[in-house]
């Protein structure tokens, strides 16, 4: 009897090593899918929220407060207070309306608001009419550029007029300046609204 040994051919070994590693590298690379599920990208179309009308009755409000009268501000600047604690009211309504989270905090604005009217002598008044002019103008030019990038030009003009207030001179001496940015910040909610 002869004595035949079997030899053991490694090709198929290899064969199937080789198509394994392939199988594996597909599956890391996404080039061989193993799972077949489909996944659809939803995106929300872009709206205009120009073309929107809110309609809103807070900055509605406003608005008719600030276009009433001209020569309402007095001596104990109610006018003035009641003007920046509805535009306050005005920004906060309108960037919930627009699904916009503020990151400025109104409520110092409304403190200077409500600083100027506690004693209607002092000589601080356009100090705190203007730190709330800048939050505000802040926080309205924050959901402009977020918002109504189209509106770039207003909120520029509502920065001009906040800064045209002078610290130095006393409200009532520059009411027309005080007056004009109320009517700047009323025309910018205007065109959001």
């Amino acid at each position: 009897m002869s004595s035949e040994k079997k030899h053991f051919n490694p090709f198929f070994l290899w064969v199937t090593a080789g198509l394994s590693i392939l199988v594996i590298g597909a599956y890391f690379l996404k080039v061989w899918p193993f799972r077949t599920v489909e996944t659809m990208e939803l995106h929300r179309p872009a709206v205009n929220l120009l073309l929107k009308r809110e309609n809103n009755p807070t900055v509605k409000e406003y608005i008719d407060y600030v276009q009433d009268d001209p020569e309402k501000m007095s001596l104990n600047h109610e006018f003035s207070n009641k003007a920046l604690l509805k535009l306050s009211a005005a920004i906060k309504s309108m960037s919930s309306a627009a699904g916009y989270r503020l990151v400025n905090d109104l409520a110092a604005a409304d403190a200077y608001a409500n600083q100027i009217t506690v004693d209607p002598l002092a000589v601080t008044h356009a100090d705190d009419i203007i730190k709330s002019a800048d939050i505000l103008t802040e926080a309205l030019t924050s959901l402009q550029q977020k918002k109504y990038p189209s509106l770039s030009d207003e909120s520029g003009k509502l920065h001009k007029s906040a800064d045209d207030i002078d610290p130095e001179v006393q409200t009532l001496d520059q009411r027309k300046k005080v007056k004009a940015f109320f009517t700047k910040a009323a025309a910018l909610l205007e065109k959001m609204n």
